[in-house]
């Protein structure tokens, strides 16, 4: 079985107002932190980028092929460029997820084209699992403009990973998009 895990760094950072992934965490570059987490997990790795900024990872960079279409047109890029079994989606910026929670994914996939995550009842689908039969079916979402990720997940068959909300889950599943983002990660 292949597993790949896919890391998505091709946002704009617009609210950051700069490249979010290659921001420098403790002692590691927050996309550094995504590698070393799921690297038990994975047998390759490609990073969804659409600039530059990540050919030093010795991680191939694949820009996506439908422009500004969101974090779906840089899975279904992704998708494309590697066949796997399974794919492990992480956003680069989400460097508090644990193990655990990724081990969790893997032990609900079964027979399901993705388990995504839910905490306050959303969906984070930024951190999901997919397999191989989700690929056909994404691209004809793609085919038919439906671009938001989550109304896709929903017409996948797929599997809530329910996630208990409180102060452990809130700083694992923090978001730094923003400055005051990052100041939170440092708070923790």
């Amino acid at each position: 079985m292949k597993i790949t895990g896919i890391i998505l760094a091709g946002g704009l950072s617009s609210r950051m107002g700069k490249d979010k992934g290659i921001i420098q965490l403790d002692k590691d570059k927050m996309i550094e932190k995504i590698i070393h987490l799921l690297t038990p997990f994975c047998d390759d790795f490609l990073i969804s980028a659409n600039n530059n900024n990540y050919s030093s990872f010795g991680i191939n960079v694949v820009n996506d092929k439908t422009k500004r279409i969101g974090p779906l047109g840089g899975i279904y890029s992704c998708m494309e460029e590697n066949d796997s079994n399974l794919y492990v989606v992480m956003s680069c910026d989400t460097p508090n997820i644990t193990d655990i929670t990724i081990a969790k994914l893997f032990d609900n996939i079964e027979d399901f084209d993705v388990v995504v995550p839910e905490r306050n009842e959303r969906l984070e689908p930024l951190i999901s699992l997919f397999s191989s039969n989700a690929v056909p079916k994404i691209k004809i979402e793609v085919e038919k403009e439906n671009f938001k990720l989550q109304n896709v997940i929903r017409k996948l068959n797929y599997t809530i990973l329910k996630i208990e909300n409180n102060k452990e889950t809130e700083k694992e599943f923090l978001n730094i998009n923003t400055n005051e983002d990052l100041k939170k990660y440092y708070e923790n």
